[in-house]
């Protein structure tokens, strides 16, 4: 099932069922207003969204629309709890240059600050000095995790998946890295784009809580690098989520998301634009950041070749 936000000028816009070719969508407020509402009452409207999507998927039916993707908002504007896992080895080690304590001894996972999240068509506006870059991320979305729940258990409740890109400033990363104090002023603005999907939508591509489609980045319509996330991942999503949920637990539609999607292997393609300098791969260090009027695409397409999550599609402008 696929499902997204229309922006109607509420802080989570409308909730719609789309499609499986992203091409129409059907509003259905009267089972869920927005996406938060359809979390709180999971197990009774999940049935229900996923029989109008099957019914999508057959041809047009009474109340469906033509979607247009740019019309959609960050499908979770703002997740009631986020966490970010650095899950990645071949990022570790990058990192593990700059930080006050060994990062591979114990997965660092982070609890983000409440923000809201941008859409997938948004220009990101940032000021000239930021030295900034980019990352694709994987999140899910969670029902409610009781405290000490197995990873099993964890997985099991995994609700919906995402494609997300965080902007971040390396330099600021290095320096907090130094501090250890924690992360938290170098991780910028996220981005969602517009389409959250079912892990059965994924089918043998999501395996034990990782995805194994490629995330293909480009920057400036060139081909950057066609990551896959799960190769290299330090765990899937089942057991970060237990390690989450150790001594807490976690509310419908907690978020976790991991990145910088990085692969060991070359042929993949660099992570970003700093983890491609420090592979020394950058002829001049100023291409570790990104400029004004650079633009930013991801996307994953599922086994028929469709666009899976709707893609992100961004310029980058900088403010004085």
């Amino acid at each position: 099932m696929k499902l997204a936000s229309l922006n109607d000028g509420s802080r989570y816009g409308r909730l719609v069922v789309v499609s499986q070719d992203l091409r129409r969508a059907k509003f259905v407020g009267i089972l869920a207003p927005n996406l938060p509402a359809a979390m709180d009452d999971w197990d009774t409207v999940a049935p229900l969204l996923h029989m109008i999507y099957h019914e999508l998927n057959q041809g047009p039916i009474s109340g469906s629309f033509e979607l247009m993707l740019s019309q959609c908002i960050a499908p979770l504007t703002q997740p009631f709890e986020h966490f970010h896992a650095f899950n990645y080895r071949p990022y570790l080690q990058l990192l593990n240059q700059f930080s006050a304590t060994a990062l591979q001894d114990q997965l660092p996972i982070i609890s983000m600050p409440s923000q809201i999240l941008a859409g997938a068509h948004e220009d990101v506006q940032v000021a000239a000095t930021d030295a900034l870059d980019f990352s694709a991320q994987i999140g899910v979305i969670t029902g409610p995790i009781a405290t000490g729940e197995s990873a099993d258990d964890c997985l099991d409740l995994v609700r919906l998946i995402s494609l997300q890109n965080q902007y971040y400033s390396p330099e600021l990363l290095k320096k907090e890295l130094q501090l250890g104090w924690g992360i938290r002023q170098s991780m910028r603005k996220m981005v969602s784009a517009p389409i959250l999907v079912t892990p059965d939508e994924l089918g043998e591509y999501w395996h034990q809580g990782l995805m194994s489609l490629p995330i293909i980045t480009k920057l400036n319509g060139k081909p950057f690098a066609a990551l896959n996330p799960k190769q290299d991942a330090i765990c899937p999503f089942g057991e970060l989520l237990a390690k989450v949920v150790e001594f807490s637990p976690l509310s419908a539609g907690a978020m976790i998301s991991v990145g910088p999607v990085m692969n060991q292997s070359q042929l993949t393609g660099p992570a970003n634009l700093w983890s491609r300098a420090m592979a020394g791969k950058a002829s001049d260090p100023a291409t570790a950041y990104l400029k004004g009027d650079d633009k930013i695409e991801m996307y994953v397409q599922d086994s028929a070749g469709r666009n899976l999550f709707g893609g992100i599609k961004q310029y980058i402008r900088f403010s004085e």
